[in-house]
């Protein structure tokens, strides 16, 4: 649909997953088609509409190197119709506008922000010339632009109850609900297929191996997140909320990537590392928290905590609703902080009577908030105790440094005679000692890994892929990407020579060598100068690299390997 229409509409209830299918289905499908997606979202006051939307162009130009021609800044239409972008294969890329959370713009910015702001969308998508730029052209003055329209495509994605505010708009933009795409809660079946056929994809950007579900712990977590609480009893529905299920997988991916690393390849989710029930609220107990814990504040943050355990939940532990002019009145929690509740599927917001009423996302979430809530008690009794204790020790101060400097005394004693005891035994056969550590193996000699550093440079300035591939470990830490593995390695260098076929590396000063507490590892740090070239353009600079290196097979392999930039030039 966003293919073959200038302007879609993505629309669902909140906490439905809209973010997620962006991130997840859109993104990466549209720069495979050369297109440039912007993911834009209105979330902070401070920033303007317009503002949001250039500065979101800049970071992702920035974040994939795009070459571009920056637009004319007066207006958006002026902007994409004078802007360029072209991919490393210089294939022009049409741009698309991702308007996310676009209920924001109405909640949180003022009625000339918002008017300015949707005066110029409209333009963009109808490609109707701004009436401004017409007014602002002298009689004999030719137009400067072509009248065809910028190519560009815009989504805008939004909460189900706000879609009335998007009508309010069909004056300036008459087609804007005519392409529109409802996202649904998932089915139990489809909900099972979300779980269950992703953790069989293999691809190398993804850094966990293919693992499996048993069947009995898929279960598991679908009668989890189908219970829904009535006055009397629990009963499970059909239907399962895409976030909870996602922080859930989220959770299971991070501890598959635990086991692989003992376990192999052949991994399978069972029943009991879910942990129970008990365990699947331990995952969201620790989200809200998560979430809570990034509000700012210590004051913001308690407000929030109270309004969730004392006013959003009921003594029998059901969900209430409450209005938010009441919620900012008595709990004093304004409507930007229930705001970024709502969009990170803490509460969810239902218009009603003119207003709009709050409360807990789901059921699923009840337990966790009364755990957190009974944890940070335990632990103010604890900070409690923790400040009368100074008035204790006023009191046994003495006692105590006499006992504690006696104490001392002894263990210091008997450290020196284990040591010295210690010393005497000589170390395993075919181990040398901590403190000896790799200082008679000549593979993990000084000049060894120098040697073996400036052979790695010289094979990745000529582009000799197989000499250089094979410094790796099969998996290594690399750069910020976490552990990857040499296949992702080298996609990532050659795309970066064909970017750059000219390179030049050029190693300044000392190559540093350090110990680590592993007898076949070293470190090495060493800074160089670094001159890369295309016809079009060249950079220059200065990085600092430090490598964890290991005799593997008695040769040396990377297992580690950071860099920072330190000075950057282009020409």
């Amino acid at each position: 649909m966003v293919l073959a229409e200038r302007l879609v509409v993505l629309y669902a209830k909140s906490g439905i997953g809209k973010t997620s299918l962006i991130n997840a289905g859109l993104l990466k499908p549209l720069r495979e088609k050369n297109f440039l997606p912007f993911r834009v979202t209105f979330t902070d006051p401070k920033v303007t509409p317009l503002r949001a939307v250039y500065s979101k162009i800049t970071d992702i130009v920035e974040q994939y190197q795009v070459d571009h021609k920056p637009g004319e800044m007066r207006t958006l239409w002026q902007y994409f119709k004078t802007a360029e972008f072209w991919s490393y294969e210089n294939i022009l890329l049409t741009p698309v506008l991702i308007l996310d959370q676009f209920e924001e713009l109405f909640t949180l910015h003022s009625a000339d922000e918002r008017g300015a702001f949707i005066t110029e969308l409209a333009d963009l998508v109808r490609g109707r010339i701004p009436k401004d730029l017409i007014d602002s052209l002298k009689s004999d003055e030719r137009f400067p632009y072509g009248e065809k329209p910028p190519e560009i495509k815009v989504v805008i994605s939004i909460r189900e109850d706000f879609l009335g505010q998007l009508e309010e708009m069909s004056h300036q933009i008459p087609d804007i609900l005519n392409k529109r795409f409802r996202l649904l809660s998932l089915q139990r079946e489809q909900a099972r297929e979300a779980v269950t056929k992703p953790a069989q994809v293999e691809d190398a950007e993804i850094h966990s191996a293919k693992f499996i579900y048993t069947p009995e712990s898929v279960d598991a977590m679908l009668d989890f997140l189908c219970q829904q609480k009535g006055r009397d009893k629990i009963t499970i529905t059909d239907e399962v909320e895409p976030f909870q299920l996602q922080v859930l997988c989220q959770h299971i991916e991070s501890a598959v990537l635990g086991k692989q690393k003992g376990e192999g390849s052949d991994l399978r989710v069972e029943k009991s590392d879910l942990g129970g029930e008990e365990g699947m609220q331990r995952v969201l107990k620790d989200f809200y928290n998560n979430q809570i814990n990034q509000l700012g504040s210590f004051w913001v943050k308690t407000r929030v905590r109270r309004l969730f355990e004392d006013r959003l939940i009921s003594d029998t532990n059901r969900r209430l609703s409450l209005e938010e002019e009441q919620i900012e009145r008595k709990a004093k929690v304004p409507k930007r902080i229930l705001s970024k509740l709502v969009d990170n599927r803490l509460l969810r917001a239902e218009p009603r009577v003119g207003s709009v009423y709050y409360e807990v996302s789901h059921d699923a979430l009840i337990e966790p908030i009364r755990k957190a809530h009974r944890e940070l008690k335990r632990k103010q009794y604890i900070i409690g105790g923790l400040i009368l204790l100074p008035l204790l020790l006023l009191v046994v101060v003495p006692y105590v440094a006499i006992t504690q400097y006696t104490a001392y005394r002894e263990a210091s004693e008997i450290r020196a005679r284990i040591n010295a005891f210690e010393r005497d035994i000589p170390p395993p056969a075919g181990k040398p000692s901590e403190n000896t550590a790799g200082k008679d193996d000549p593979v993990l000699a000084p000049t060894e890994l120098r040697k073996f550093m400036g052979n790695h440079l010289r094979a990745m300035e000529r582009g000799d892929m197989d000499t250089f591939l094979n410094d790796y470990s099969e998996k290594v830490d690399y750069l910020s990407a976490g552990v990857v593995s040499k296949d992702f390695i080298r996609k990532d260098k050659e795309y970066f020579n064909k970017r750059w076929p000219q390179r030049t590396y050029t190693i300044i000063g000392e190559v540093h060598t350090a110990n680590t507490s592993y007898d076949d590892e070293k470190i090495v740090q060493f800074t160089y100068d670094y001159y890369v070239q295309r016809k079009d353009k060249s950079i220059k600079g200065t990085a600092k690299n430090s490598i964890r290196v290991k005799k593997i097979d008695n040769l040396l392999k990377i297992i580690e390997e950071k860099q920072e930039v330190v000075r950057r030039e282009s020409e």
